[in-house]
Order: structure tokens, then sequence, then C-alpha cells
């Protein structure tokens, strides 16, 4: 009975997709279907129907649930453009404007909440900072949150920037959307939105909720660990910018709706769609949630979702009268990616599904690769030189980058992503006595150096604390290396230093202040937090 079932549905499933050879997604969703996989679901509708809907991998692995058409994912930031519409709803209900400022939902906010208006939280114009980033900042967990802790931090930090004079993409301001709409409504966002949104559209696997341990079907997130997944914390944190879950069904109705705006009516969807917009570059436009610009060639209503183990996409086409939803629970999956392999067999277009390249690993014994450690100098740069597994660490002490370098032969090492090359030669005493650092086709050799001077970092040094945050970072030296620890965790080794400009991430700007040629604090920027200020203690 068993093997005629599946007949069957592989029959079905011919059938409906027949006219559409979907071979590269088929290919990447069955490769997922192995034990210790999360995996993907996808659902593509043309015309109002449905021309492909199929999954891989397991929403459970510790249960050995394989993900099915019912199973509920974290739609993270796809969330937005269902609290965007409560706003829209509220506002066509006469019990809220979209040009009402903010001080009205929040008098305890300072000045400038006077010049935030509700459609600057709806566009991201508000210049709030981000809440996620900056309680990442300051060392705290996002998803212990509770309104009150994210209140108390708004008020007591600077905005990025003057409202409306800049575009900056902020969970704040829907966290902020969210407050309005109980306020003004009388109860949880959850109530409101399934009354008025998801009962009207019959969307049942559609619910706000916080995190996956009681919801059933849920699929739970999960992470790259070294070669196997782990899975991600369940709680997500309070209804803000995130906060929902659902099926690639459900969501299909949603953006059915976009289309026939039968339900929801033709004068809520105008505001949705065709309502204030702001510019945030070339032919891309922002309006309540929801992205406007040309996907693969063709124009696209979207917006996507991103946190650790979900990620989701969820696009319209409405030239095509195209819909392609992606949802994911293994945190390193693009999909985006898939969107394209899905929209190239649709739009008539060449895609190949990105190859993973595998590192070719040289191994190399501990032993040997100590050989190589030590300082080398030329021209007054000093390089310090480690041992890591198959590979050197390597130390750059006049702006403290370091990085970790594969070996590609017994005595080479090559950083493929700046295009260079290091080879060390003429071992005397069980010691390389030169490196050959290799770099757009030049060649500068470096000599083991026995006596040098470490850089001198302590200007840095001292604890400084940022009120707002409540956060302390302490920075120390030792041997021309610069450490920061925050809030008292285990140190780590500063990324780049450039004179009173110091990156401790890819992304973490700090800004050193003097007075009388003594530190007295640091300015942090980041893209979703600009202007945090630490003073020294």
């Amino acid at each position: 009975m068993k093997k005629i079932v599946t007949l069957f549905l592989f029959v079905f499933s011919f059938s409906v997709y027949s006219q559409y050879n979907f071979k590269v997604a088929d290919s990447v969703l069955a490769s997922y279907n192995k034990p210790g996989s999360p995996g993907v679901t996808v659902l593509v509708s043309k015309d109002g129907k449905v021309i492909y809907q199929k999954s891989g991998g397991y929403a459970n692995i510790a249960k050995g649930e394989l993900i099915n058409n019912k199973t509920l994912f974290n739609l993270a930031s796809d969330t937005k453009q269902f609290t965007a519409a409560c706003v829209v709803m509220l506002s066509q209900k006469g019990k809220l404007k979209l040009d009402d400022n903010l001080a009205k939902y929040f008098p305890d906010f300072p000045e400038y909440a006077q010049k935030i208006t509700v459609q600057d939280l709806l566009n991201h114009t508000a210049g709030l900072v981000d809440y996620r980033t900056a309680f990442w900042i300051g060392g705290k967990e996002v998803n212990v949150l509770s309104n009150e802790d994210i209140r108390n931090m708004l008020k007591a930090t600077p905005l990025n920037f003057e409202p409306k004079t800049d575009w900056s993409y902020s969970n704040s301001n829907y966290w902020c959307l969210v407050q309005i709409v109980e306020q003004v409504s009388g109860m949880p966002i959850s109530k409101f939105a399934e009354k008025n949104i998801f009962k009207p559209l019959k969307m049942k696997d559609t619910h706000y909720h916080r995190g996956v341990a009681t919801l059933r079907n849920a699929a739970i997130g999960y992470k790259m660990d070294d070669v196997t997944y782990t899975e991600i914390d369940k709680d997500t944190g309070v209804p803000g910018g995130s906060g929902m879950f659902s099926t690639t069904s459900d969501m299909l109705k949603w953006l059915s709706e976009m289309q026939s705006k039968k339900v929801l009516g033709t004068a809520f969807w105008d505001v949705m769609l065709n309502g204030q917009k702001y510019t945030i570059g070339k032919e891309v436009y922002y309006s309540n949630a929801l992205f406007f610009q040309a996907l693969s060639g063709k124009k696209a209503i979207h917006h996507g979702g991103d946190l650790d183990g979900y990620h989701s996409d969820m696009s319209y086409f409405p030239d095509e009268n195209v819909d392609i939803i992606v949802f994911t629970n293994r945190g390193d999956f693009n999909v985006l990616s898939m969107q394209k392999a899905i929209t190239s067999q649709l739009f008539g277009f060449k895609y190949s599904w990105p190859a993973v390249e595998k590192p070719v690993v040289v191994k190399v014994p501990g032993e040997k690769i100590e050989q190589y450690s030590g300082v080398y100098e030329a021209e007054g740069m000093l390089f310090e030189i480690t041992v890591a597994e198959n590979a050197i660490h390597v130390l750059q002490f006049w702006d403290g980058s370091n990085y970790d370098i594969p070996a590609t032969g017994q005595n080479s090492f090559t950083l493929a992503q700046a295009g260079a090359d290091f080879l060390f030669e003429d071992i005397i005493s069980g010691k390389a006595q030169t490196m050959k650092l290799t770099q757009e086709g030049e060649t500068m050799p470096f000599k083991r150096a026995e006596n040098y001077d470490f850089p001198d970092f302590s200007r840095f040094e001292g604890s400084y604390f940022c009120s707002s945050l409540n956060a302390k970072y302490t920075f120390s030296q030792q041997k021309g290396k610069l450490f920061y620890s925050l809030n008292g965790q285990n140190p780590k080794q500063v990324s780049v230093i450039e004179e009173d400009t110091v990156y401790i991430g890819p992304s973490i700007v700090l800004t050193f202040h003097r007075n009388n040629n003594e530190v007295m604090g640091f300015t942090l920027n980041h893209v979703r937090v600009k202007n945090l200020e630490f003073v020294k203690i």
C-alpha cells in the first residue's frame, strides 16, 4: 500500500509540474532528504494556480520529522508587512492617522518623538536605532528582552539621523508600531491580526507566537556547527520586526489577495501598495514593509526575513501574476538563490545553482608548521606567525589585523580573498629564516626578527561605559596585541587599528576622542546603530 501511495504522489506531482521543469529546485530539495539535514520548502503560483510545491529536509532532526506542506516556519522580518497591514486598517477605521507623531503614543520619549510620524516608522525613515543590533552590541541576549527593556533603551539612545532625512532598516520602528496597534485597538496584535486578516483570508495556520517550543508542526531553526547542524534558541523574542509563524500555503493566500483585493478591499491595498514610498536606491522603493524593485529583470513586490536558523522570501511579480515563496530552517541557505532558480525557468534566462567550493585542505603536521612561527620584518613592517590547525595565524603588528591562512603545501599558505601567498624557506635549527609574501605579482622577503619593539596601544587601555546600553568595553594590550572585553566576558582580539580608530568586527567601528592628548572615550558606529557614546571610567 505504501508503494502505491508513493507512486500516486509521483504521478500527481509530474502531472501538475509537467509544463514547467524545475530541475534545479528539485535537485537542491532532494539533496536535503538525508539524516541530520534541516531543509527548505518552496511554493510557486501562476495565474492563481499552484504550479510547484515541494519540500526537502527535516523540520525536527531529533524527532525525525520531515518538512511538509503543513510545516510552520518563522517568517522573521516578513512579519513586518502584517504589522503594517494592522496599522493601515486602524487608520482606515479612523483609530489613528499615518501622520500622527510618535509622541502621541510614547509621551515619555525625548523631544525627537515630535518629529517622527507613524508613516516614518512604516517606511524606516524615523532614525531610530535598531534595538536588536544595539542590545547585541551591548552584550545582551535579544531573545530574553521585555518590552520595557526595549522602551527604556530607545528613550536613552540618540537617533541615527534626523527623521525623514535618510533610510535605515530598523526593527525598532516595527516594535513601536506593534505597541501603537495594541494601544489603539485595545488588544494584542496577535488577536487583532487574527480577527482582521487571518480569519477573513482563511489563513488557519498563521500565528503570532513567541518561539517554537509549544507550537505544533513548527520547524526548528538550525545553524551549521563545524560539520553538523545544531538547534538555535527556540525563543525569538517579543513581537516587533518578527514574531509570526506560517506555512507557504497560507502565505499564498496573502499574496493572492494582494493581486485580487477581493477580501480586504481596494482601498486597503491602495494604501499598502501605492502609499507614500521612499526611494532607497536607483529604482528601488520601500513602503509599508514592502520593497518595490526589479527581480530577475521583472517588476516585483517582495520582502524577506532573516533570523538565526530561519530565512524567508515572499515575492509577487504583478505583470506575470507569479508568486514565489521560499522558507528554510537552515541558517546556511540562501533563499534568493532558490528564487532565482525558479524565475530562471519561468522568465527564460539561464541560471546555475551556486557551486559550493570545498576548500582543499593540505594536512601539515603541527611540528612542521612550528618551524614557521615567529616574527618577520621588512621595511619596518612586522608579521607575527603562530600555529593553527593545517594553517598559520598571521598578525600584522602595525594595524592589528589578524587572520588564519590555510596550507596549500608543506611550506606554503594562501589567503585567497586577498590574493596573498606566504612561502617559508631557509630552515636553520628548526626555524624558517625567510618568509616570502607574494601579492599582485610582487614578492617581498621578510627576515626572521629576533629583536623588535612591540607597537604601543596603551592609549586605548581602560574601561569605557555606555549608559543607554548599560554596557562596558575594557581594552588591554599584551605583546603588541590589543584586546577588548564586553561586560567582563573573555577578551577578543581587535580586528584593525588605524590611529584613533578601532575595528572590533566587520561592521563595528570605534572612534576614540582625546582631550589634551588623553583618550576620554569613543563613539561606536554600526550601519544600524550610530553615534553611541562610551565614556572612559
